[in-house]
């Protein structure tokens, strides 16, 4: 179980790091599923 959840942790920091990246060579406001993602995170929202 622990070895799962760092594997996961690993890959969605992977996706985090490529996203902001991405992000900042792009001047696009097109939003994606990590940006509703981060945004819901920011807000203090949990499910």
């Amino acid at each position: 179980m622990k070895r799962v959840h760092l594997k996961m942790d690993e890959v969605a920091s992977a996706w985090l790091a490529e996203h902001r990246r991405k992000k900042s060579n792009s001047a696009s406001e097109k939003r994606d599923l990590i940006d509703v993602l981060i945004k819901e995170l920011e807000d203090g929202h949990r499910y």
